[in-house]
C-alpha cells in the first residue's frame, strides 16, 4: 500500500515537472513570437512614416495647386 502512493506520488511530481517544463517553453516561445512581432511593428512604423510625411507634403501641394488654379480661373472670368 505504501508502495503504491510512493509510486503515485513520485508519478505525479514527475508530471508536474514536466508540465512545467512545457509551460516554461511555451512562454519563452510566446515571448519570442511577442519580440519578434514588436520588432516587426517598429520596422514598419520606421518605414512608413516616411511615406505618410510624403503623403501629406503631396497633399499640401495639390492643394496649393488646386489653390493658384482656382485664382487664376478667378483672374480671368474679371
Amino acid at each position: 500500500e505504501y508502495e503504491r502512493e510512493r509510486q503515485t506520488y513520485v508519478s505525479l511530481n514527475d508530471d508536474k515537472l514536466k508540465f512545467q517544463q512545457l509551460f516554461d517553453e511555451s512562454r519563452d516561445k510566446y515571448k519570442d513570437v511577442e519580440n519578434n512581432l514588436n520588432q516587426i511593428s517598429s520596422q514598419i512604423d520606421r518605414h512608413s512614416r516616411p511615406l505618410l510625411e510624403k503623403k501629406n507634403r503631396i497633399l499640401n501641394e495639390q492643394r496649393t495647386v488646386e489653390t493658384y488654379t482656382d485664382q487664376i480661373s478667378e483672374k480671368r472670368d474679371q
